[in-house]
């Protein structure tokens, strides 16, 4: 397996999933068995890892009942979780 770089845009990306299942008050397991998910794929999915499509990631969101902004805000991210570079947008700038 690739070893995974971490990235300014994977470690918000994954703060942003860990966020979104404390602010629906699930466990990452608990969340695996609503989408009968092993675990582990939300595990990689909050590491950088992968394992999921974009699709995937927005049921996740939607079993944690994330508010639409913020649903919009993590999609973004995520096709560009990987890309390495100090620079990025924030906002408007």
């Amino acid at each position: 397996m690739p070893r995974r770089v971490s990235t300014a845009r994977g470690r918000e990306f994954g703060a942003g999933l860990r966020e979104a299942l404390a602010s629906a008050g699930l466990t990452s397991r608990e969340a695996a068995e609503i989408l009968d998910w092993d675990e582990a794929k939300i595990s990689n999915l909050m590491n950088g890892r992968g394992g999921a499509d974009q699709r995937e990631v927005a049921l996740l969101l939607g079993v944690c009942r994330a508010k639409p902004d913020e649903v919009t805000h993590l999609l973004s991210l995520y096709p560009e979780k990987d890309v390495r570079g100090w620079w990025q947008q924030h906002g408007a700038c």
